[in-house]
């Protein structure tokens, strides 16, 4: 066990509150940004996001004490262990360089995607032989919407056919707008949005009990901008 560890565990949460205000982008000292970012990611479904809160708010509790009550460890009574510097390290570390939506996204380049003209006879073979469920629409690099089996089930309902032979995106066309599909949803986000931003987008359609497939990634998430990715729950986990 460090002895230093207390000095040193000071100036590290002194760090943690530092970034803490720069990714908040807020700067007055009236509250304690640690607080914020507890109360954030308590509010969120993912249990790692609940368990890292706790071990937070400790920290803050342990800090507080040190801080504030200044015969606490006149006689070291508390103890600051390596583990509780290494967990504050790797906060830090992980605000220093926070993974984004550019670093979990499947890129473009990688992205199975098709145009208006597309048999979609071709995009059933291929839905059904690597699983997917959504297929996005792009025209000139922009989304335009998203094919999915709700999409064909809408279609079908319709039209009274359940024939597909000869059909082409196109064809489709009035229900692949994103605003057009009623059981999936989707967001755009910026492609520097970090894995808390992104999650919180996912927390709010759970909390709301809504299903958001997917989000889609642009410059500065819009969908007027060209299609740089695409992000689902799996990727949130991988």
């Amino acid at each position: 066990m460090n002895k230093d560890n207390v000095e040193e565990f000071i100036r590290l949460y002194n760090i943690f509150d530092d970034l803490l205000r720069d990714k908040f982008k807020e700067f007055s000292r009236s509250f304690s940004m640690i607080q914020r970012y507890i109360d954030k990611l308590e509010s969120s479904s993912n249990k790692e996001n609940f368990e890292k809160a706790r071990q937070i708010n400790m920290i803050r509790i342990l800090r507080n004490n040190l801080v504030h009550e200044f015969d606490m460890n006149s006689k070291d009574l508390l103890i600051i262990s390596d583990e509780t510097i290494d967990f504050l390290n790797k906060e830090i570390e992980e605000l220093k360089n926070p993974i984004t939506a550019n670093d979990i996204m499947t890129k473009i380049s990688n992205l199975y995607y098709v145009d208006e003209e597309e048999p979609i006879e071709n995009v059933l073979d291929t839905m059904i032989k690597k699983g997917f469920t959504q297929i996005p629409i792009l025209k000139d690099g922009y989304l335009i919407g998203v094919f999915s089996p709700n999409v064909l089930f809408l279609y079908m309902a319709k039209n009274k056919t359940n024939k597909t032979k000869n059909l082409k995106i196109k064809d489709f066309i009035e229900f692949i707008p994103l605003n057009k599909h009623i059981s999936e949803k989707y967001e755009f986000i910026p492609r520097d949005y970090d894995l808390d931003d992104i999650l919180d987008v996912f927390d709010k359609y759970n909390r709301d009990r809504k299903k958001l497939v997917c989000v889609f990634v642009s410059e500065h998430g819009k969908q007027t901008q060209k299609l740089l990715g695409m992000i689902v729950p799996s990727d949130l986990i991988r």
